[in-house]
């Protein structure tokens, strides 16, 4: 079956093109990414397991700390080591995005990160445990790209899961009462 615009939803698409100035999906007018944009794509880099989207979102000196591992990474290669190291001790490591905000300037995200601990990360052994916990992100954006990312979640949550502290699932705390 052969699909066709009318000419009311041709003229459409040409202005839509037209006001877009040409630019793609995910791009504003400028021709850079939106922060919401940026926001997803740093998403996609963990879930997809690709570092080297790093490349297309940060500035070159950008930094990536994670509060809760006291971890602080300067420039794109020290976030894709990161990056690299932690999907080495979690292959599956997947990031689901909650919902975010967005200024011209800043990026406040709301996610779910999950995965099974089989790989050794750097200073804990693989326990072989699963593990979601709810995070959030806030980004600062310069020029299209994300100059500061910082991510917040509770790490003690996390410890728990993987067996690090103990148990903490709702059947275990139910049987200890």
């Amino acid at each position: 079956m052969r699909h066709s615009l009318s000419l009311r939803n041709q003229c459409g698409v040409v202005l839509l093109l037209l006001l877009c100035g040409g630019c793609e999906i995910g791009q504003q007018s400028d021709g850079l990414m939106s922060p919401e944009d940026l926001a997803n794509r740093v998403g996609e880099a963990w879930s997809l397991h690709d570092p080297d989207i790093v490349d297309d979102v940060f500035a070159d000196e950008g930094t990536y700390e994670d509060v809760a591992m006291q971890a602080s990474m300067r420039g794109k290669s020290e976030i894709k080591k990161f990056m690299e190291e932690t999907i080495a001790g979690f292959p599956d490591f997947h990031v689901e995005q909650v919902r975010s905000i967005s200024s011209d300037n800043m990026i406040a995200s709301e996610w779910i990160m999950s995965g099974t601990h089989t790989g050794d990360f750097p200073g804990l052994e693989a326990t072989g445990k699963p593990f979601s916990v709810r995070g959030a992100s806030i980004a600062i954006v310069r020029d299209g790209r994300i100059v500061q990312w910082t991510d917040y979640y509770d790490r003690h949550d996390l410890m728990s899961q993987l067996g690090v502290f103990g148990d903490s699932s709702p059947d275990q705390e139910s049987a200890e009462e």
